[in-house]
């Protein structure tokens, strides 16, 4: 029988949180990439994957650990977690990007693409990274929308 880990409340707000923000993301993604009347075409298979994907994310999180502190305040075990993560999903054939700065670390060398910031300060790092997810963000969601509907909105 799998015993499931004991959790401190803290660490199942740190899961709560996480599947909050994955199932945010997800759900933006869908807003952002299908306009219109095919977002409620799509909407039923959302509902389907949704909870499966959620259930995998809790999966991965206990399997590399990731359940014990919050990524933006990591320690070396949790920076070794991310890695091991990243390194298992590049083994299995899932494409990773990593958004480095300082000297890159090895979740540069492991990702297919790195966006790092060269710069020694964290603050400006933690910008620039910023800064790319919105432009990445932008960039998802004009590459699926029709010219003229991108010329008419202000984003």
């Amino acid at each position: 029988m799998i015993r499931l880990p004991r959790l401190t409340p803290r660490q199942v707000l740190i899961v709560l949180h996480d599947l909050l923000a994955t199932a945010a993301a997800i759900g933006l993604t869908f807003v952002m990439r299908f306009e219109d009347y095919v977002f409620f075409l799509k909407l039923p298979g959302l509902e389907i994957f949704l909870p499966f994907f959620l259930v995998y994310a809790v999966v991965v999180y206990f399997i590399f650990g990731l359940h014990r502190n919050k990524w933006r305040f990591t320690s070396v075990p949790d920076l070794t977690n991310i890695v091991r993560a990243a390194t298992w999903a590049k083994e299995n054939g899932l494409p990773v990007i990593s958004m480095t700065g300082f000297s890159g670390g090895r979740s540069a060398k492991i990702a297919d693409a790195n966006l790092h910031v060269t710069a020694d300060n964290y603050g400006v790092i933690e910008d620039v990274h910023q800064s790319l997810m919105h432009i990445l963000a932008q960039y998802v969601r004009q590459a699926h929308m029709d010219e003229a509907v991108i010329r008419q909105r202000k984003f």
